[in-house]
């Protein structure tokens, strides 16, 4: 996914509104107007159609893998070797394809796939599709029915594999706009701008933790802006903006180009395809997703 560094959307979003970041009129008050309606429009942009800046298809378990640095309490299900395992009794560093006395092979887990899985780099925001095997790459996959509820889904039929291929939509980011400062007391879920122009939300507690320099993501992950969505919300942004200003009919105007900005994307993206992942169809304020 080609990406802007946020800082530099700000800045754009407020030439498009006439107002260049070197002057007066460039506020700390315009930039959370103008970053919090970016965010609130951005939660039906990124869901009017399957962008694949938006959705991914990974291959998904059911339980962590096993950690030799892990210690374990009888019962505990972990995933070793292409095959689950349960417990026997409490361990560290046993592994379970050799001992015998402290796993045993088990297919008696649970088949449900959190949305937040602590293994993985990606958390589901909408399951799409669950599959026996890749989509992208199988002309007949089998496709599993699932029971979706808050925090995760739940395979209603046996699975015949240890892992199930999913198809979903990202969590829609989230952005900041202050600067991050090395002084200030940083807690999980603050967003910040990093000296290198980037966002960054924080997932542990901190004071002094560089965002630019934190490589482990001990206190921070980037959170990207996609190259694709920019034309879209330089209009949104304006008619944030206008309409902020009482200038209605200007905000619609800009408004419905934020729209078209969104039907070209998706001609761009999905072109005459005839597939599922069709472009946006335009429904007047706001847009939906919908076959041509």
């Amino acid at each position: 996914m080609r990406t802007v560094p946020f800082q530099k959307i700000i800045r754009r979003m407020a030439l498009k509104c006439g107002i260049t970041p070197d002057s007066e009129d460039y506020t700390e008050e315009l930039i959370e107007l103008l970053v919090e309606g970016l965010n609130t429009g951005l939660q039906s942009a990124w869901k009017a159609a399957r962008w694949p800046d938006a959705c991914l298809v990974e291959e998904r378990q059911f339980a962590a893998d096993w950690d030799a640095a892990e210690t374990y309490a009888e019962g505990d299900i972990v995933y070793h070797d292409d095959q689950y395992y349960v417990a026997l009794q409490a361990s560290t560093n046993e592994d379970p394809t050799t001992a015998t006395t402290y796993w045993e092979v088990t297919s008696d887990y649970d088949v449900f796939i959190d949305r937040e899985q602590a293994w993985e780099d990606n958390e589901i925001g909408e399951f799409l599709t669950f599959t026996d095997r890749d989509p992208r790459k199988s002309q007949i996959p089998f496709y599993y029915l699932a029971s979706i509820v808050h925090d995760g889904a739940w395979l209603t039929a046996t699975c015949s594999g240890s892992t199930v291929w999913v198809y979903f939509r990202k969590v829609c980011p989230r952005f900041g706009w202050a600067e991050w400062a090395d002084d200030e007391t940083y807690a999980a879920g603050d967003l910040v701008i990093g000296s290198d122009e980037e966002c960054y939300k924080c997932v542990a507690a901190s004071t002094g933790s560089d965002p630019t320099t934190d490589a482990t993501h001990a206190y921070w992950v980037k959170v990207e802006f996609p190259e694709s969505f920019e034309r879209w919300a330089m209009h949104y942004a304006k008619a944030v903006y206008l309409r902020d200003d009482g200038q209605d009919d200007k905000a619609t105007a800009e408004e419905e180009s934020a729209e078209w900005a969104l039907q070209e994307l998706s001609l761009e993206v999905f072109g005459g395809q005839d597939q599922q992942e069709s472009p946006v169809r335009m429904g007047g304020y706001g847009v939906k997703a919908g076959r041509r």
